[in-house]
């Protein structure tokens, strides 16, 4: 069987169904919980990439039999038994692997020497591992656009989520939660069946369907951009789900979009030209599409455009420059403080992460006031009550200037 370790428990059940429209029967696995990376931290020492420990962990708890999700296979509306799953695993030869990593050139890059060591007394085997980019070189270009339209899509039901979720009076919640669950179904059916809708047309009835919610008092918040890598970003196992916490300390939360992130990485990998390109035309109408949203889709130009500003163009390991677009496309989007999560050893935190830090406090948002910024360390050693401090200080800083 083909296992993918995913980074976003928000974009994994796209994906799946993605891939089971073009036919492979893939176990997209993204669970994050503390059992998880325990697991990985039982093969993979806790000073390398915090991302590398969790996909590790992901990986052997497949082998364990542990994982309690769906297969690919399944039907968009269809839940399988995690223990129907789990035998499939157990009972599999041997586990093929597709590393999903967006980090290029990074320490990330000696996951698939971890991943090996891991199994040499794992069962089921370890068959072969590939990167996304050599995996995504084999196959038709049209399984290319629509595992880039699943990203996009899972984008923009993020973004939807996050900007209307912290400003819903208790009357409106339920009836949003709804709405969006429905979408997601109908969105997973639309991947994994096919349709004479097109992907433009699809978004634009998504759109519709939520702009109502969007009336809805939305001052008073201060706005929080969250950056960092990938992992530390959408993985609520890596940050311990800190959309949820700023959410809590009355903040809207506002990330940036996968799909980007992931056409640059694969740009910059030696086989995924191709796919970059359909991702980041998916991108281009998710832009002119989406307009309700707060923060349109960005280019991956208008990233390396904004980025390059503060950060030269050939640091370019991890997400090097890219992280530096992020962070003035929020300010300049008026965001009111900045969430670094920077896990131990990140080469993009410690050179460009802390490195932006003047510039911004140098433009401001795009109201003119301050951004306040604060880096929120996460690994698997670290004190959730010193992260949490964190978050209440930035939530503080940024509710005075808002």
């Amino acid at each position: 069987m083909i296992v993918i370790p995913f980074l976003s428990s928000h974009h994994a059940p796209l994906i799946r169904s993605a891939l089971a429209g073009i036919g492979l029967d893939c176990l997209v696995v993204d669970d994050s919980g503390g059992q998880v990376i325990a697991r990985g931290m039982e093969s993979v020492n806790n000073d390398a990439c915090y991302a590398s420990i969790l996909s590790v962990g992901q990986l052997l708890s497949v082998a364990d039999g542990l994982y309690d999700g769906e297969r690919a296979g399944c039907g968009a509306n269809t839940q399988c038994g995690g223990g129907a799953m789990a035998a499939d695993a157990v009972s599999s030869d041997r586990i093929d692997v597709i590393v999903s990593q967006l980090c290029p050139h990074c320490r990330a890059g000696d996951l698939s020497e971890q991943i090996k060591r891991a199994f040499e007394s794992a069962s089921p085997a370890l068959g072969c591992v590939r990167g996304i980019a050599e995996a995504a070189s084999m196959l038709p270009a049209g399984s290319l656009r629509r595992l880039s339209e699943a990203l996009v899509l899972g984008d923009a039901l993020l973004q939807v989520e996050l900007a209307v979720r912290p400003h819903l009076p208790d009357g409106k919640r339920a009836a949003f939660e709804r709405l969006i669950a429905r979408w997601r179904d109908t969105m997973r059916f639309w991947l994994a069946q096919g349709s004479s809708t097109s992907f433009s047309s699809l978004l634009e009835a998504f759109d519709r369907a939520v702009r109502p919610f969007f009336s809805c008092e939305r001052f008073g918040r201060p706005l929080i951009g969250v950056i960092g890598a990938p992992g530390a970003v959408f993985n609520v196992g890596i940050n311990n789900d800190l959309v949820r916490c700023l959410e809590r300390e009355g903040c809207e939360a506002a990330v940036p979009y996968l799909a980007p992130i992931a056409a640059r990485a694969l740009a910059l990998q030696k086989g995924g030209e191709r796919f970059a390109e359909h991702v980041e035309a998916c991108c281009e109408t998710a832009a002119k599409t989406m307009t309700c949203v707060r923060f349109p889709c960005p280019s991956v130009s208008e990233l390396r455009r904004r980025g390059t500003e503060v950060v030269p163009e050939w640091v370019d390991c991890g997400m090097g420059w890219a992280l530096a677009g992020q962070a003035l496309l929020f300010a300049e989007g008026g965001v009111d403080g900045i969430a670094y999560a920077r896990t131990f050893g990140c080469l993009s935190g410690h050179v460009c992460g802390q490195g932006i830090m003047k510039r911004l406090r140098e433009i401001g948002n795009g109201r003119g006031s301050p951004v306040a910024y604060a880096t929120i360390e996460y690994d698997p050693g670290t004190s959730a009550l010193n992260q949490a401090n964190r978050i209440k200080l930035l939530a503080a800083i940024a509710r005075g200037g808002s």
